[in-house]
C-alpha cells in the first residue's frame, strides 16, 4: 500500500510543481484543466496571468509536500519489505501519517492558491474595467 502511495504522490507532486513554474512564468495558458478558473480568470487573459502567478507560490508548497510525502512513502514501502517482523500497526501508521499528511497539505495548499488567485484577479478587473 505504501508503494502505491509512493506511485501516485511523487507525479501528483510533481505536477503541481510544475504547474506552479509555469503558472508562475505566465506559461500556463488558459485552459479548462489546470490552473485557477473563475469567471473572471477564464473570460480575460490578463486576469487568468494574475490569479496564476498569486496562486504560484502555494501551488509550488502543496506540490512540494506530494513529493516528499511520496518519497517517503516509497522509502517506507522498501524498509517495510526488507522487514518482514515490521507490525502492521507501525506500517499502518506510517501509511495514514505520509498518505493522508501528504494528500491533505496538497490540497490545503492548492486551496490557498485558489483563493489568492481569485482575490488577485478580482483585483486586477476592479482596476480595469473590461479586464482586457
Amino acid at each position: 500500500m505504501l508503494l502505491i502511495t509512493g506511485i501516485v504522490l511523487v507525479p501528483a507532486g510533481l505536477l503541481m510543481l510544475w504547474v506552479a513554474w509555469a503558472s508562475g512564468r505566465d506559461r500556463l495558458q488558459r485552459n479548462g484543466t489546470v490552473g485557477v478558473r473563475t469567471r473572471l480568470t477564464m473570460e480575460c487573459d490578463a486576469a487568468w496571468f494574475a490569479a496564476q502567478r498569486a496562486a504560484a507560490s502555494a501551488t509550488a508548497i502543496g506540490g512540494a509536500g506530494a513529493l516528499l510525502g511520496g518519497i517517503g512513502a516509497i522509502v517506507m514501502a522498501m524498509v517495510e519489505a526488507s522487514r518482514p517482523g515490521l507490525s502492521f500497526p507501525f506500517a499502518m501508521a506510517t501509511w495514514t501519517l505520509l498518505a493522508l499528511g501528504a494528500a491533505g497539505w496538497s490540497i490545503a495548499w492548492a486551496l490557498a492558491g485558489v483563493g489568492r488567485g481569485a482575490r488577485a484577479a478580482e483585483a486586477l478587473c476592479a482596476q480595469r474595467p473590461g479586464c482586457v
